[in-house]
């Protein structure tokens, strides 16, 4: 969030793959997923398409998930 926060999308990304591919935490990574597609969309210049990837294994892996709740728009984008 910090660097979102600070326009570093490229930097936030790094951080929440890195976390997604190596966590054990499972409660964790709904929201890891969520906040890697926003930061996606950010660091493509607001491209919709770049979050479908984050959001899609957010929503058919975690679907009951809050996070995934907060995704939803993504079933009318696609």
């Amino acid at each position: 969030m910090a660097f979102l926060r600070k326009a570093q999308a490229h930097t936030a990304i790094k951080i929440l793959e890195t976390f997604i591919g190596n966590t054990d935490n499972k409660s964790s990574l709904p929201e890891a997923l969520y906040w890697a597609g926003v930061a996606s969309y950010f660091q493509n210049q607001r491209n919709a398409e770049a979050l479908v990837p984050y959001w899609q294994k957010l929503l058919s892996d975690y679907p009951e998930n809050v996070w995934a709740q907060r995704a939803d728009c993504l079933n009318v984008m696609i």
